[in-house]
């Protein structure tokens, strides 16, 4: 028979609970750092994932929590269950975990799979690394209640008619549509009308043009650009729409460094710092 109760679990239970762990899956630090440093940030939640003890008392899921809490020295709060049959260990942690597109979807937001894939550049591009990863689905949503105006972003780039010839990388696309934006809307809206339509294009020279052909010329390019030199090539491509420059070469391909390429007249005033912690009074998987 289960026994279900929610327990305080301090770093002396951790370390107690964890002495019955033989039956759990091989230990990873770096997601307990991952946890560890979510907790120190105050995204922590208690969202109903248990702390499992099977029905001859050893600790079949929770190891990594309970060695966060070791870390951190920050009791939580956790349903800790006891009697599960050990043959039912195999059914522990099979389903899919949500994306940041599902928790979007479950929040009622519009075209939640662009909208994630954007946040994902736009906060990359904020804190100045374009090749972050592992950022929290939480990080995120303080993003998107920063920057609201990023689901207008979304609707403008959605409303667009894609022809045949439409170049690609939609999340790359909407979230320039938002840093432009923040420049010259105006120049933006035509900028990224351009590239997505064909239309409006002003000849050969137009770097609008340059960048859809660039763009459509990669599909069938045996060295294909990385994301992050792709979205480069747009910003690269912004700076000379704005200045009114003609363009009458390919845009040269970024390298693989992890700064972030200039828009400009972006407001440095909205560039991060590192991490994004939750907590609004503190300050601050691909698409």
């Amino acid at each position: 028979m289960l026994e279900v109760k929610v327990e305080t679990i301090d770093e002396t239970k951790a370390l107690e609970y964890l002495t019955h762990s033989d039956g759990n899956r091989p230990f990873h630090q770096q997601y307990t750092s991952a946890l560890a440093q979510k907790q120190e940030r105050g995204e922590w939640q208690t969202n109903g994932d248990s702390i499992r003890f099977d029905s001859d008392g050893i600790l079949r899921d929770g190891q990594h929590r309970l060695k966060m809490v070791i870390q951190t020295g920050i009791p939580i709060e956790a349903v800790v269950v006891r009697g599960i049959d050990p043959n039912a260990f195999i059914t522990i942690d099979t389903g899919k975990k949500r994306n940041l597109a599902d928790v979007l979807a479950i929040q009622g937001e519009s075209n939640p799979q662009n909208l994630a894939g954007s946040l994902l550049w736009i906060r990359r591009y904020l804190i100045g690394n374009m090749f972050s990863s592992g950022a929290t689905h939480e990080q995120h949503i303080v993003i998107l209640t920063r920057h609201p105006d990023i689901r207008e972003s979304v609707a403008f780039c959605s409303s667009l008619s894609k022809p045949a010839g439409y170049p690609g990388q939609p999340t790359i696309t909407t979230a320039c549509h938002y840093l432009f934006s923040q420049v010259d809307p105006h120049k933006t809206a035509e900028l990224i009308s351009g590239y997505v339509t064909g239309l409006g294009l002003n000849g050969l020279r137009d770097p609008v043009y340059r960048l859809r052909e660039q763009v459509i010329g990669y599909k069938n390019s045996k060295l294909k650009p990385t994301p992050q030199q792709i979205f480069g090539i747009f910003c690269f491509t912004w700076n000379a729409y704005r200045a009114d420059r003609p363009q009458g070469q390919s845009f040269r391909t970024p390298t693989h460094q992890r700064e972030r390429v200039g828009i400009n007249g972006f407001p440095k005033k909205l560039f991060l710092e590192g991490q994004l912690p939750l907590d609004e009074t503190n300050g601050e998987n691909e698409a």
